[in-house]
């Protein structure tokens, strides 16, 4: 049925139906948004039955400069009380998508609410203003805004104090920065201190300052194009926009958990951006897990998070159910990179459902000494930067993708 668009209380009647396959627009670097229709079935609408409540179009700003679309977000609220909670954040290069896009009578990002709704995970779906009406500070601010109003509201939404980040693309890049921006922390009205974990789908930005990533991008051209992102009034030379938005010199040892996943078929650039940025994290003592998963492109893995074949779903309910307080734990208690360590590592993923890389020790980020039994601690977490690219290939739904994605 059609979803009115207005901050209300609603129910929904849908049915189990698997309809046909979108893509997902790619752009620059694979910022990405709902575009087109695919051939298969990629999509799988999530029951409303009953167990949960929806309220769209929730202002989180009200001041008179509020945007009347943009500075709102959609609420997926389980009826049992004292549930984590998830706030998602859309990709489109910046320039496009809306919590609310729909395709051929899809609801994309609000079947990602209504799934982890059904089981036990409120979300919130933000919206946050675009380029070119406004730069990309005013969008981390925008992002930080709706991740504040949540922890506010957070128990009177029913939530436990658990409020997790999560994005996709372009969004994963808003939801990592406000995590790790430490000006952030010092402007009114925002509290971002209650942030339990973040969940970086398919982001790619987080260090512009590497030349290997340009030049598999494509060199200068590449540059012009995400200098119109990132420095459309040419307030800087190339290193200082590149410095300005990068996000790894953020990264701070007190930064909550991070899961980061990208698929196996991301463009070679940004399985590398992913890596540089878990690296990072890994040697300023930041818990983080690194995941590649399945053969699903890029601009499919919105589609993924919804999908109850796909191992993306099940990484992020493990995660924001228990697997991020556990790799934090885990963390707590490293150990310098060595064979003993190493071997601990071994025996701890020995058996587990993570494919892992196989060791480069040169690279390590000093693996804990207590891992034994942590699912959150396979190889790969500690994987070399340049090294090969493994990850689950049995993602539940074997595909092939249309003729212009092969």
């Amino acid at each position: 049925m059609e979803l009115c668009r207005r901050a209300t209380v609603i129910s929904h009647v849908s049915k189990s139906s698997l309809v046909s396959a979108l893509a997902l627009v790619a752009a620059l670097a694979g910022c990405a948004t709902v575009k087109d229709v695919g051939l298969r079935p990629l999509y799988v609408e999530s029951d409303l039955d009953g167990t949960f409540e929806v309220r769209l179009d929730v202002a989180y700003r009200s001041d008179p400069e509020a945007h009347p679309q943009k500075h709102r977000l959609d609420l997926f609220l389980p009826h049992r009380a004292g549930f984590p909670l998830l706030a998602f954040v859309h990709g489109g290069s910046f320039e496009n998508g809306d919590k609310g896009v729909s395709l051929a009578g899809l609801d994309i990002y609000g079947n990602i609410g209504r799934f982890y709704a059904a089981r036990g995970v409120g979300v919130a779906l933000i919206n946050y203003r675009l380029q070119p009406e406004v730069h990309w500070p005013s969008q981390v601010d925008d992002v930080a805004r709706a991740v504040a109003w949540l922890a506010r509201h957070q128990e009177e939404l029913g939530g436990d104090g658990r409020l997790f980040l999560s994005g996709h693309s372009a969004g994963a890049w808003l939801v990592s920065r406000v995590a790790l921006d430490r000006d952030l922390l010092e402007r009114p009205g925002v509290d971002l201190a209650g942030v339990a974990g973040v969940i970086s789908v398919s982001g790619s930005g987080f260090d512009m300052t590497d030349e290997q990533t340009w030049e598999m991008l494509g060199g200068p051209f590449s540059e012009a194009e995400w200098a119109e992102r990132f420095d459309p009034g040419r307030e800087w030379d190339a290193e200082g926009w590149k410095s300005a938005a990068s996000i790894v010199p953020l990264v701070r040892p007190e930064a909550p958990p991070f899961l980061i996943v990208c698929t196996s078929r991301e463009l070679e650039a940004l399985q590398r951006q992913n890596r540089l940025f878990h690296r990072a994290l890994g040697e300023a003592g930041v818990p983080s897990h690194f995941e590649v998963v399945g053969t699903d492109s890029h601009r499919r893995m919105a589609l993924a998070m919804s999908h109850p074949d796909r191992l993306l779903p099940q990484l992020v309910l493990d995660f924001v159910s228990g697997g991020a307080a556990e790799l934090a734990a885990a963390w707590s208690a490293r150990a310098e990179p060595g064979d003993e360590g190493r071997a601990a590592l071994a025996r701890a993923t020995r058996g587990d459902r993570f494919e892992p890389d196989p060791f480069e020790p040169d690279d390590l980020v000093g693996p804990p000494a207590a891992a034994a039994g942590s699912r959150w601690l396979s190889e790969q977490s500690y994987g070399a930067l340049d090294g090969p690219v493994g990850g689950d290939q049995a993602d539940g739904v074997d595909w092939q993708p249309p003729h212009e994605e092969r």
